[in-house]
């Protein structure tokens, strides 16, 4: 049935008590009785109307028995003579202070049509949350490629309850990185995904509620009970518009230690609170993830992605700053050259690395004799994710490797076609 004079959630009156209202159930939730967690105390849900505007509802304990078997997630439903209530909660799941009631008077309907968005994405940048200017005491939704897989971590939660954790960070469009921690059902939800798609060698996630939480100066999305919403690799437009846009967008290098290799990251305090380095004339300070030093000139570096493919199948390799120098007879300094400077005091990492310099053209058409570097964390999710160990162009070694695939001995060696953003390289692969 439809009904006219549908109200959207931007132009809810208060002093009236005869609204419809059209909304999609974007989630839903069932909160356990503080006494008998056995027993639901309330429903829970995030609603959404044809504009994408979300607003929290809720189904108190006496009303469960009129609304349970009506309410389900992703459904679309008329809400006939809703009432409102005020959000108490310092922290809100969605930008709006009011909550939707069902009560007596409420009567709910199904609809079949529905012309709104269908998740509802609202995407916080990386940035506003690494330099502190995004709300945290509202939800979020992020998207980004993952990086550096964390072992996963298996404890017994305050209750007594063993819980898993998932940990690891995500990169941006803009090659803005920030870390991401899952807990109980969604580490699940991760794992279980890892372990069904041994071959993946890309995965883009969005997560959506998310709580900010901040641990030794750096943010961490933070999934929020079971409110949050994971989507991997789904067939979704968001994704698949953020994997076309990420292959074009691919940084090449990144500011290292200089005591380690691993990544640095700004880091401006004050009052124990990173802040936009806008705000500053000081030159960037940066802090090594790793070895948790503070650097003020750290050294650019490569990190080049490619993926390769062989009659077996397609895998991405990282040819990182040693290997890249020794076989480009250049380092990533040097191919930035004057802005180098600059680009470290401001804090530029990501428009330096941002597009590919023309002289990285020069492995193209080329053959290579390489050893990648499988770690033990890869072997046991059985990840297609490696670094590249060595590199010869060596001609004796080619040579004998050529002969061995000319010989079908393809137990320890191959011919694979590397795609460099569109172009192809010849590389041939051998065991030093």
């Amino acid at each position: 049935m439809e009904h006219n004079n549908i109200t959207l959630i931007k132009n809810i009156d208060l002093t009236s008590d005869d609204l419809t209202m059209k909304l999609k159930i974007v989630r839903l939730w069932k909160l356990p009785d503080h006494i008998n967690k056995r027993e639901v105390y309330s429903i829970e849900m995030i609603l959404m109307d044809e504009e994408g505007t979300k607003i929290t509802g809720t189904v108190s304990k006496r009303f469960l028995p009129k609304f349970t078997h009506l309410l389900n997630e992703n459904i679309i439903i008329f809400v006939i003579k809703p009432n409102f209530g005020s959000v108490r909660s310092s922290y809100k799941y969605v930008d709006n202070t009011n909550k939707v009631v069902f009560g007596s008077s409420t009567k709910v309907e199904r609809c079949n049509v529905f012309n709104g968005p269908q998740f509802g994405f609202s995407f916080t940048s990386f940035k506003a949350i690494l330099e502190h200017s995004a709300d945290e005491d509202l939800s979020i939704d992020v998207i980004g490629e993952v990086h550096d897989l964390q072992p996963i971590r298996t404890f017994l939660n305050g209750e007594g309850i063993v819980t898993k954790q998932a940990t690891f960070k995500i990169q941006d469009l803009k090659g803005e990185v920030m870390s991401v921690t899952l807990f109980s059902e969604y580490a699940e939800q991760y794992i279980d995904y890892l372990q069904k798609h041994p071959k993946e060698v890309r995965f883009i996630v969005i997560l959506q509620f998310e709580r900010i939480k901040w641990f030794q100066a750096k943010p961490a999305a933070n999934t929020s009970y079971n409110v949050s919403k994971l989507f991997i690799n789904d067939d979704i437009e968001e994704i698949i518009t953020f994997k076309k846009s990420f292959i074009e967008n691919k940084p090449w290098g990144y500011f290292g230690c200089t005591k380690c290799y691993k990544k640095v990251e700004p880091l401006i305090l004050i009052d124990d609170k990173p802040k936009s380095i806008a705000e500053f004339d000081e030159p960037t300070i940066y802090r090594c993830t790793k070895c948790l030093i503070d650097v003020r000139t750290p050294i650019p570096r490569f990190r080049i992605k490619i993926r390769v493919q062989d009659h077996t199948g397609v895998v991405s390799l990282t040819l990182f700053d040693r290997e890249a120098k020794k076989l480009l007879k250049v380092s990533a300094k040097d191919l930035i050259g004057s802005h180098s400077k600059e680009a470290i005091q401001s804090n530029q990492e990501v428009s330096v690395f941002d597009d590919y310099p023309p002289f990285l053209t020069t492995l193209l058409q080329k053959k290579f004799a390489f050893k990648i570097e499988i770690s033990r964390f890869v072997l046991d999710h059985s990840l297609s994710l490696y670094g590249i160990n060595k590199i010869s162009v060596d001609d004796n070694i080619i040579s004998q490797l050529s002969q061995k695939v000319d010989h079908e001995q393809v137990e320890r060696s191959y011919e694979v076609t590397v795609c460099l953003y569109g172009n192809d390289i010849s590389i041939y692969a051998i065991t030093f």
